[in-house]
């Protein structure tokens, strides 16, 4: 038997020392838990395996122990392994089958007698792969216990803990959980602990082959045990863990530890030992913990919960090139530290990082973030982490320095890609309501992470390192080039005024007199803007709010150049003109933007169509000549190749926009005025409505 190289220090009672002595559940902790385990062994219909997964410091071991001395008692324990990283013989995937097969040999007369044989016939069988381990270490004996009732009624388990603190675990499980669940190993239960990684979800749940239920491993997600409970039992291990100390601990100290360890038993273990820790000083540590509310930030007190959280980190990052170290710790942070909880896909379009990058990160440290079912945002487990990651003197080289991780954000948000009219409203008459599908418009246009960016850029901004001038330079950007397309964006998210936020800012930024003063300006926009009879129609903040604002705002006097507008009373013009189009020798009828916003199309009485540079107001190129009678519409193809004209000439032209040449005939069949022309979504077709009652629909290649 000694050839098999089995590890005696990962049986569950071995003593390994006060250092990592593995500990039982509590007396009268943990009950329905233990006794549901306890009742999967002893129900012959149940299924085959069980697992119990659980987030950091939820204790899945103290859990796994006490099954194992419950199962000892009742002559259920076949074998067990307690893997653990910080021990070389508990974290070698080699040694997992030998020792199992070791324990199962002490455990049945028959199975001993088979093993000897294959090691007799094998000296090397502890050096082979996982596959040929468990084929001849495990399925062989075993096969031969199925032919004899040693066993009678008693069911057979092995106990697997940790599996997460083993190296290329995977090696194992890949052989394994498909033995167990094609009943190689018949009437042999395993029962499984570990953190809810994915490559351990993937091989116990068998999501790619579901298999019949018996065949399958029960899952217990201890993490989502209700939270009265765990504190109850919380409460019960604290008071136990206390019960030899003279510190008269009063009920509501005891139950505001267990508050805040809410479901990490390794949290109020953490404080037991910070205040058992130094002799005569129980009651200091304990006063201390009362009065600054949280646990001791302290590296030595700590330790035990920094070295889980450094080394689950550690086991994310180790694989990852340079590269993918640097995107999975952005992800981690900016999840930590957002205004509000986000979901896996707002963090892929904020940051820019491909969605199954970004899932995959996120499910690589379920660990310590797990993804809500209900909104399927991403949250913490425990506050805990928090107070580790935020501690350099804790985290050491995984910690995150908040000011400066918002900074970055900082750049991130205020460089989203804002723009004039980013719904494409195709005319200011309508009120954004009445507009056709407004909603899927805005959700498309303003995706989540420019949705993320417009909301909170102010809580970056405020938390950031101000003095860094790369934020400050993109800041100052951001307000001579994209505030009002912000304001515009706000407006249609129902999210004006925010003149609350705005003040926040103005208050962090003072010192610097030239933003401060654009913002206090800016707020007045806004709010004239929120108060106005035309808050309902978005595009009449650019049509009549800005163009008779006073006050000189850089992007308002920026975007002043590109209006086209005149102030009219029933009397004639009172006000002043900006970049008047005087091209044309009549009324016009109709005028386009063009998507990019680089080029207006109008159509007019001289029944001509003219194109324009919006900054300049300049005409490009020449009128496009050809109606005999006005130019009643005009519309542009999607692709901005063509534009198409409806006429009183009864006629429909379509026009090349760069060499200003019609395309075909003209197209005839209407009887009466064309007052109405639009392209279809693919630019293949064009529809024109009629005084003469019709709507008519043109291939616009063939007419």
């Amino acid at each position: 038997m000694d050839r098999l190289k089995y590890s005696p220090e990962a049986f569950y009672d071995t003593d390994n020392g006060v250092e990592f002595a593995r500990k039982e559940c509590t007396a009268g902790t943990r009950k329905q838990i233990l006794d549901d385990i306890e009742a999967w062994v002893e129900d012959s219909t149940a299924s085959l395996g069980y697992w119990i997964c659980g987030m950091a410091g939820t204790g899945k071991s103290t859990i796994a122990k006490s099954v194992c001395i419950r199962l000892k008692k009742k002559e259920h324990l076949a074998a067990s392994f307690f893997c653990f990283c910080q021990i070389p013989e508990c974290k070698d995937y080699h040694r997992i089958i030998p020792t199992i097969a070791y324990q199962i040999a002490r455990y049945s007369h028959t199975f001993a007698q088979e093993l000897q044989k294959v090691l007799e016939k094998d000296r090397d069988i502890g050096t082979k792969s996982p596959g040929d381990q468990l084929k001849m270490l495990i399925v062989g004996p075993w096969a031969a216990t199925t032919r004899t009732d040693e066993f009678g009624n008693i069911t057979p388990v092995t106990v697997v803990d940790t599996l997460d603190e083993c190296e290329h675990v995977s090696l194992v499980l890949k052989e394994l959980i498909p033995a167990i669940q094609n009943q190689k190993i018949p009437r042999l239960r395993f029962f499984f602990t570990s953190l809810p990684e994915k490559n351990i979800y993937d091989h116990l749940t068998n999501v790619i082959n579901p298999l019949p239920p018996k065949s399958q491993a029960q899952e217990f997600e201890l993490h989502n045990v209700e939270e009265a409970v765990v504190r109850e039992d919380i409460i019960m291990y604290i008071k136990e863990e206390l019960s030899t100390l003279r510190l008269d601990i009063e009920t509501h100290q005891v139950e505001s530890i267990a508050n805040k360890a809410g479901k990490l038993f390794i949290y109020a273990a953490t404080v037991i030992r910070y205040i058992t820790g130094v002799k005569g000083l129980g009651k200091t540590r304990l006063s201390d913990i009362m009065s600054k509310g949280h646990i001791p930030r302290d590296k030595k007190e700590t330790e035990s919960l920094d070295n889980l959280y450094s080394d689950i980190l550690a086991n994310v990052l180790s694989p990852l090139t340079l590269e993918e170290s640097e995107l999975t710790v952005k992800i981690l942070y900016t999840s930590l530290f957002v205004g509000m909880r986000v979901s896996r896909s707002m963090l892929s379009e904020l940051l820019e990082i491909d969605l199954k990058f970004v899932e995959s990160t996120i499910s690589s440290l379920q660990s310590v973030l797990y993804v809500d079912k209900r909104d399927q945002a991403i949250y913490t487990f425990h506050a805990s982490f928090l107070d580790y990651i935020f501690s350099k003197m804790r985290a050491q080289s995984f910690h995150c320095d908040i000011t400066k991780h918002h900074t970055y954000v900082t750049r991130v948000v205020l460089d989203r890609q804002l723009k004039f009219n980013i719904c494409d409203f195709p005319s200011s008459f309508l009120a954004d309501r009445d507009v056709p599908n407004i909603d899927q418009t805005i959700e498309e246009k303003i995706n989540e992470g420019l949705w993320y960016s417009c909301n909170f850029w102010a809580f970056h901004l405020t938390n950031a390192n101000l003095h860094e001038g790369e934020v400050i330079e993109t800041f100052e950007k951001f307000m001579d080039e994209k505030i009002l397309f912000w304001i515009e964006a706000m407006n249609l998210l129902g999210r004006l005024p925010w003149i609350e936020v705005m003040n926040l800012i103005f208050w962090q930024i003072q010192n610097f007199q030239y933003l401060g003063t654009q913002i206090s300006q800016l707020k007045t926009v806004m709010n004239a803007f929120s108060l106005s009879e035309v808050k309902e129609m978005t595009p009449h903040f650019y049509l009549s709010i800005i163009p008779w604002w006073p006050v000189e705002i850089s992007v308002v006097k920026n975007l002043k150049n590109v209006l086209k507008v005149i102030k009219k009373t029933g009397h004639g013009t009172i006000g002043t003109q900006i970049n008047i189009f005087q091209e044309h020798e009549d009324k016009v009828n109709s005028v386009v933007f063009f998507a990019g916003g680089d080029k207006i199309v109008s159509g007019s009485d001289d029944n001509t169509i003219s194109i324009w540079d919006p900054k300049t107001g300049a005409a490009i190129g020449n009128p496009l000549c050809g109606h005999k009678n006005s130019v009643l519409s005009v519309a542009i193809s999607p692709d901005e190749y063509w534009v198409a004209s409806g006429s009183k000439d009864y006629t429909i032209r379509i026009w090349d926009v760069n060499t200003g040449v019609t395309i075909g005939d003209p197209l005839n069949g209407h009887s009466d005025h064309v007052r109405s022309v639009a392209f279809s979504p693919d630019g293949q077709q064009v529809v024109s409505g009629s005084s003469d009652e019709t709507i008519r629909v043109w291939n616009a290649k063939t007419g």
